[in-house]
């Protein structure tokens, strides 16, 4: 059987490659080499694809993606702003088609809600360039909308969990996905890779479907992912962005960190945020002696009502505390996101918590609101617009500054000055 698997285009108005990479399909596709598949990988998000022009390279692994405008969608007509696909061009998509045999099932990715039509884009030219062939769809966008993606997406089948897939394939997988490693011997240029060490979270956010996407937190062996980064490392690979939803619970964390530091060529990123309550006097050292570069704090607002309410994951104190404590190695470059256009905090609130975080002396970075669906904060979004219940392009984070644009453009222009300062 020949397989093709597929991470496809962005559709947004705005996206950056944050070290970004289809983490489950590259493990599916190790899973199914070890099986004597042949596999055919495609990622449309790749920037270093031969052919591609290479955009504002941060010298870290991180830049932008190419981005061809194309009309907007009917309901987004009324946002001001230019939309596009991101990704690798069309034509190099075709001839990578023409170099494969001809598949026998196509296996799609997909992650925000939102980018729904890029995934759709990617199916329509899949099938008229093979005309048949079984289509999966699986990932986050197949797991939270499931009627939708089913309706809309073009897909035969969508594959919630390692079951689906088995059956969209016509075997018994026989293996549990949460232990097995990326296979990035597929991309010809890479110049980072994304790495987790955790499954899940011990928290229950109201605004997040971690919990809903994986039930339990897994503390996942080291020595696999410490395998994956020393063979990277081999290969020229300089930089690795952990995707964790909550790194520091690790359950031999410090063990961990520690075994990073013999990497010393590496440059470690953590682009998904940390958890402030973990972090003492041993962690801050240990990061920063296993040269983490990209060090982000999760602090969504300073309003107490709202930080019990949402979950308890974090209070305004431990935020504190931990910039003390990561401060004294010597890390400078320390940024914080905030959430801004949740429809339980207030603007005043935001206003607050930016004050806040400017007195610590920290980076700001809006986290623009986007109703998950599943989530326990969605149906307040939902009250306020129940089209958000039927169309995922109305999740779209971007839309939250558009209830008060004015208000949001002064916050930005407020908050660039004050970054920019930190760097002078």
């Amino acid at each position: 059987m020949h397989v093709l698997l597929i991470n496809p285009w962005i559709t947004d108005f705005a996206a950056f490659d944050f070290w970004m990479k289809p983490y489950g399909l590259l493990k599916i596709k190790r899973v199914l080499d070890e099986k004597g598949m042949e596999t055919s990988f495609l990622d449309c998000l790749d920037r270093y694809y031969p052919g591609m022009i290479f955009l504002n390279e941060r010298g870290n692994g991180s830049g932008k993606f190419y981005k061809k405008f194309i009309p907007k969608p009917e309901i987004l007509k009324n946002i001001p702003r230019r939309y596009g696909i991101y990704g690798i061009y069309q034509e190099l998509v075709l001839e990578f088609f023409k170099s494969i045999p001809h598949p026998d099932k196509i296996l799609i990715t997909s992650y925000m809600t939102y980018w729904y039509d890029g995934v759709k884009l990617i199916i329509d030219l899949v099938r008229k360039y093979f005309n048949e062939g079984p289509v999966g769809l699986g990932g986050i966008y197949a797991t939270l909308c499931k009627e939708h993606s089913e309706k809309y997406s073009g897909a035969d089948q969508i594959i919630i969990d390692t079951t689906d897939l088995g059956e969209f394939l016509g075997m018994d997988l026989d293996v549990d996905l949460h232990y097995v490693i990326p296979d990035y011997s597929c991309y010809k240029n890479i110049k980072s890779y994304q790495i987790r060490i955790t499954e899940g979270c011990p928290f229950n956010c109201s605004y997040c479907v971690t919990k809903l996407l994986q039930p339990d937190f897994i503390s996942l062996p080291i020595e696999p992912v410490l395998e994956l980064i020393e063979n990277g490392v081999s290969k020229g690979v300089k930089d690795f962005s952990f995707i964790d939803d909550a790194l520091l619970y690790h359950n031999d964390i410090e063990r961990f960190l520690r075994a990073l530091s013999k990497f010393k060529n590496a440059r470690f990123h953590l682009p998904n945020a940390i958890h402030a309550r973990k972090i003492n006097h041993d962690i801050a050292h240990l990061l920063k002696e296993a040269n983490f570069k990209t060090i982000r704090l999760g602090f969504e607002t300073t309003d107490t009502e709202f930080q019990q309410s949402s979950g308890g994951k974090i209070y305004t104190h431990e935020i504190e505390q931990a910039v003390r404590y990561l401060k004294k190695p010597g890390f400078s470059d320390i940024g914080v996101y905030t959430m801004y256009g949740s429809p339980l905090i207030s603007k005043q609130s935001v206003l607050k918590t930016i004050e806040f975080i400017k007195q610590l002396g920290l980076k700001i970075f809006l986290a623009l609101y986007s109703p998950v669906p599943g989530s326990f904060d969605f149906e307040y979004s939902v009250k306020k617009n129940p089209q958000i219940s039927i169309e995922p392009l109305l999740h779209n984070c971007t839309l939250s500054v558009y209830d008060d644009y004015d208000f949001y453009t002064k916050l930005s222009a407020d908050i660039r000055r004050h970054n920019a300062r930190l760097l002078s």
